[in-house]
C-alpha cells in the first residue's frame, strides 16, 4: 500500500523502462547517433528496443537492446555486435602505403 497525496492507494506501482534510458545506454556504449527508436514487448513481458543510427559505419542495421525485466534498467543488454569491415581497412592501408612510396 502506498500513501500518496492524502489517500491510500493500493494499485501496484511499476517503474517501466523508458526510451531515454535506452538512448543513454546506447550513447555511452556505442558509436550510434540515434535517429529513431522502437519498442516491442514479448509474450513473457521482456522488452526489445531497436534504434536506427545516423552514422551507419559500425551499426548499418541499427542497434538492438533486450531487457529481460521490463521494470529494471540494469537487465538491459545491447545484443547487436559492432561491425568491422576488415577488407576496407586493408584497402585503406594499401592505398596509404602506395601513397607513401610515391613520395
Amino acid at each position: 500500500m502506498v500513501f500518496a497525496a492524502g489517500c491510500f492507494c493500493t494499485w501496484p506501482l511499476k517503474a517501466a523502462i523508458k526510451d531515454y534510458q535506452i538512448r543513454r545506454m546506447i550513447l555511452f556504449k556505442t558509436e550510434c547517433k540515434i535517429v529513431g527508436i522502437t519498442k516491442s514487448e514479448n509474450k513473457n513481458g521482456s522488452l526489445n528496443f531497436h534504434t536506427k543510427c545516423e552514422n551507419v559505419s559500425f551499426y548499418p542495421d541499427g542497434v538492438s537492446v533486450f531487457c529481460k525485466d521490463p521494470d529494471l534498467e540494469t537487465s538491459c543488454k545491447i545484443i547487436t555486435k559492432k561491425k568491422s569491415f576488415e577488407s576496407l581497412d586493408l584497402l585503406k592501408r594499401s592505398v596509404n602505403d602506395k601513397h607513401e612510396d610515391s613520395e
